[in-house]
């Protein structure tokens, strides 16, 4: 009896006639051909059927003389002036036909995929660390603590939508300008987007977006929008409010998902927001001034307690301990 290979099978040798220089799959196929010699002889008659068959491809369509199947035309799958043996043409028949099987799979496959509903998915990152999703288009999605996610299981349309339901994400965003990526905030604010990378944090009606590189729109509930560009950042404080603007240079605003608290001449006011954001605290200031006050500091592994006896020893500050992780600064 012949050979009849399975759609494993085919679908290996078929990466290995595309690709015979990739070394697993020449492992793969040493393999495959140990296991005896009907499988030695279906991948030699590959090799053959492929390696003479000039500019015959998987997309064309064959002519065989002794296949039987007379819908088949005839197809200059023989080089001039050359003439296919019995042997060759039954190889190249074999070969086409595992083609045709593995084409078949992919369309069949393809249509089952678009056939099926798109299923709107909700996910929420109950880790004490940063955790990641790759939505459908490639795009990926890192998450913080706590944040919540809507998504499609695909996208279809004219463009992608997601939303971030609440809590804080980095998105980016694989581009597409046939089907632009929006990120919902709620029924009418949103973030639009064709390729960028960018964070959100929501809290309640807050809205802050920042940009690390790449365009995005931020478009408020009452219609008006900002274009923001890499280092800008958007904030709404609520859906009735005005977008307010700004422009943010050594920021740690992604410090929750680097790891890092970078800060270069930046204001203790969003200093004090990035250490709350990063370490889960609230800052009560009692002594205002040290708002306006700048500070240029890195910081990677060094704790919260490292990071306080700092900011005090610079600020002439007393911070204490209140509760609900809570700390109190005050003027020594």
């Amino acid at each position: 009896m012949m050979y009849q290979p399975g759609e494993t099978e085919i679908s290996l040798v078929i990466q290995f006639l595309k690709n015979p220089q990739d070394p697993l799959l020449q492992k793969q196929i040493a393999a495959f051909k140990a296991q005896g010699p009907a499988q030695e002889n279906y991948v030699n008659e590959m090799l053959e059927a492929w390696e003479g068959a000039g500019e015959v491809k998987p997309h064309y369509q064959f002519v065989l003389k002794n296949s039987g199947l007379p819908f088949l035309e005839e197809e200059a799958a023989i080089l001039p002036g050359q003439t296919a043996s019995p042997t060759r043409l039954r190889a190249i028949w074999r070969w086409t036909a595992g083609v045709a099987a593995a084409t078949l799979l992919a369309v069949a496959g393809t249509w089952y995929y678009q056939q099926q509903a798109v299923q709107e998915l909700t996910y929420t990152n109950h880790s004490r660390q940063v955790d990641s999703l790759i939505l459908a288009d490639g795009t990926k999605v890192f998450l913080n603590k706590g944040a919540v996610v809507r998504y499609p299981s695909r996208f279809k349309g004219s463009k992608r939508e997601v939303a971030l339901l609440s809590g804080e994400a980095y998105f980016d965003i694989n581009p597409n300008a046939a089907m632009p990526f929006e990120v919902k905030l709620d029924e009418q604010s949103a973030v639009k987007v064709l390729g960028t990378t960018f964070n959100i944090f929501r809290s309640g009606t807050f809205t802050e977006v920042y940009v690390s590189s790449g365009k995005v729109a931020l478009t408020a509930a009452n219609g008006e929008e900002a274009v923001l560009t890499a280092n800008m950042e958007g904030v709404l404080r609520d859906q009735n409010s005005k977008i307010s603007v700004r422009t943010l240079e050594g920021s740690s605003r992604m410090a929750w998902k680097t790891g890092k608290l970078y800060f270069d001449n930046l204001s203790m006011a969003d200093v004090l927001t990035a250490i709350e954001r990063y370490y889960g605290v609230k800052f009560d200031v009692k002594y205002k001034a040290i708002l306006h006050e700048k500070l240029t500091a890195d910081f990677e592994q060094e704790g919260l307690e490292h990071i306080l006896l700092l900011i005090e020893q610079t600020y002439d500050v007393h911070i204490i301990t209140g509760g609900d992780n809570t700390y109190i600064i005050q003027h020594k």
